[in-house]
């Protein structure tokens, strides 16, 4: 899904060498009864893996940033996979992969909404996991090298007591 669609001939240049069927329309995935309307064109019996990397990134200086302007940045990539989790058929080995940044840790100059929407993000990952879904946010760096904001697994384990 995208907000605006994909352009048909970029879908045939993405999809021309390979046997798979590939549909992109177009969506609001902040608008509830826009989400419900594709999933039950498309979401047959349930996802398997649901990838989200939807957002935007604008920058304003502190003094010019509006409680609309952090809305706006935070609807795609935050409400956007509630939203997806909530609305969207998923089988029950269903993974989620939703795609982050470290602007959300590090912040950035000018870049206030959008670090904070991919903190919340970070924290709607955490969440959905103590719901019982396999999710896990990918941090992205500018370098775009991934940092998963899943705890790291002990590789110690206690012995039974």
């Amino acid at each position: 899904m995208s907000r605006n669609g994909l352009d048909p001939e970029v879908l045939g240049q993405l999809t021309g060498r390979h046997r798979v069927e590939v549909h992109a329309p177009p969506c609001d995935i902040a608008d509830r009864a826009a989400l419900s309307a594709v999933a039950a064109s498309y979401a047959g019996s349930g996802a398997s893996l649901l990838i989200h990397t939807a957002g935007i990134a604008t920058t304003a200086r502190r003094a010019e940033l509006a409680g609309a302007d952090v809305a706006a940045v935070c609807a795609a990539k935050v409400a956007g996979l509630a939203l997806i989790a909530d609305v969207w058929p998923l089988q029950p080995e269903c993974r989620i992969l939703a795609c982050s940044s470290v602007f959300g840790v590090w912040g950035g100059h000018g870049h206030a909404a959008y670090a904070a929407s991919n903190r919340l993000l970070d924290v709607l990952a955490a969440q959905l996991r103590f719901r019982g879904l396999d999710c896990t946010a990918i941090r992205w760096d500018c370098g775009r090298t991934p940092e998963s904001s899943r705890p790291p697994r002990s590789p110690v384990r206690s012995a039974p007591v």
